[in-house]
């Protein structure tokens, strides 16, 4: 009834999908998922398939370690990415949040597991009283419930 009186819309362009809260193919084939080969310290994707492996580390990890032991990142931040992001942090886009985690989801899963702990980082109170929200604890909260559920992106 209510896809009848507001029609679902692709949250980066607008152009109408069957599901609320989904991207339409045209943006979803403008996403730059990153996938294996990737380095495990810090996401970085590698410019080659020939690079293969399933543990790689890039040079600049491998030199200089960052503090975690695997990290992850869904997709490439460019010109889509940025429009679903920034207006999740600063335009009050909260149905962004889902969507991303379901990406976040997906490139995260073998790291996450049924009793993984998602903990946001904190937002300084003086943005969290001018934004009204926390954006990574929105994320991780859809995090949290797109993880446990298993879910792929759409």
């Amino acid at each position: 009834m209510l896809d009848t009186l507001f029609p679902p819309h692709c949250l980066a362009c607008g152009a109408d999908v069957m599901q609320a809260g989904l991207l339409c193919a045209t943006c979803v084939s403008q996403l730059h998922l990153i996938t294996s080969p990737y380095c495990h310290r810090c996401a970085l994707p590698f410019p080659s398939r020939a690079a293969g492996g399933a543990t790689l580390t890039c040079t600049a990890c491998a030199e200089n370690p960052p503090p975690w032991r695997e990290g992850r990142a869904a997709m490439v931040y460019d010109d889509l990415p940025r429009q679903l992001i920034l207006p999740l942090k600063y335009a009050d886009r909260t149905e962004n949040a889902t969507l991303l985690a379901r990406y976040m989801a997906a490139a995260a899963r073998g790291l996450v597991e049924k009793d993984s702990i998602f903990i946001p980082v904190p937002l300084h109170r003086v943005r969290l009283f001018t934004r009204r929200y926390n954006q990574a604890a929105l994320l991780a909260c859809a995090l949290a419930r797109t993880a446990d559920r298993g879910q792929r992106p759409a």
